[in-house]
């Protein structure tokens, strides 16, 4: 599957938080922070965070807090997979 592929099953998914990027702040050090960019994963219709490592600095503008209900929902595995 190719990066235009992904982008269209991105498109028709119903989640509007697919296609965001949001960032999850370190649970103890409080000037680290990752990305957590959201994505539609195509077998499950379910979303799928993609993260990055923690850095150290300051959040880019524009960018949102991730909501703990999020975090848990991208943590989860699908209860049924159908094949």
């Amino acid at each position: 599957m190719n990066l235009s592929e992904i982008a269209g099953a991105n498109s028709k998914s119903s989640d509007p938080n697919v296609g965001k990027t949001f960032y999850d702040m370190h649970p103890s050090d409080p000037n680290q922070y990752r990305t957590v960019y959201i994505t539609s994963n195509f077998m499950t219709n379910e979303p799928q965070g993609y993260w990055t490592n923690y850095v150290t600095g300051k959040v880019p503008d524009g960018i949102k807090p991730l909501h703990p209900l999020m975090k848990s929902r991208l943590g989860r595995m699908p209860t049924s997979i159908s094949f």
